[in-house]
């Protein structure tokens, strides 16, 4: 996988563990280092909603906006 492939991978595992804000800041950094765009970013979010469940997503939107500097 290339570098913004496997952090969009990473942080969607993060997502899905509910991993802290640290570590969902530093990927979504990594991400966007490696060229991934906020819609891609959220996109995320949507692609692994069903297997992750609604409440682990309300638990992580918040941390990824504060990792995107949205809030």
């Amino acid at each position: 996988l290339d570098e913004r492939t496997r952090s969009l991978v990473r942080l969607g595992a993060l997502i899905c563990v509910a991993a802290a804000e640290s570590s969902i800041r530093r990927e979504v950094d990594t991400a966007v280092a490696a060229g991934a765009s906020r819609g891609q970013i959220v996109a995320v979010l949507d692609a692994v909603a069903p297997v992750a469940g609604h409440p682990r997503i309300v638990n992580a939107a918040p941390k990824v906006s504060v990792a995107l500097g949205e809030a």
